[in-house]
């Protein structure tokens, strides 16, 4: 995601919500990739680094712990030259499956 000027509070740097955003939504996918739907019941961010307007930041996402009802994960903020934050979530697995 490139970092825009409206993505910036008035110090020019990004909001921390829009680097939460990122990472909720690399859990989103993550978590739901096995099928079933995945609801997020706990997160939290520890942001590290400030982006600027025209960073570039990415996110990764690994799974940690699945059971049949919970999953844990962890995701990485950063760009090609720092990490800007570490982002952990839990998601609570419904019985409802995919089509």
């Amino acid at each position: 995601m490139t970092i825009r000027p409206d993505m910036c509070n008035g110090f020019g740097i990004v909001h921390g919500g829009i680097i939460f955003s990122l990472a909720d939504s690399a859990l989103a996918f993550a978590s739901n990739g096995h099928g079933r739907h995945a609801l997020s019941i706990q997160s939290d961010i520890s942001i590290h680094q400030s982006g600027q307007i025209g960073d570039v930041i990415y996110c990764d996402c690994e799974e940690i712990h699945r059971s049949h009802k919970i999953g844990k994960y962890r995701c990485r903020v950063f760009t090609d030259t720092a990490d800007i934050a570490a982002f952990s979530g839990m998601v609570y697995f419904k019985s409802e499956t995919w089509e």
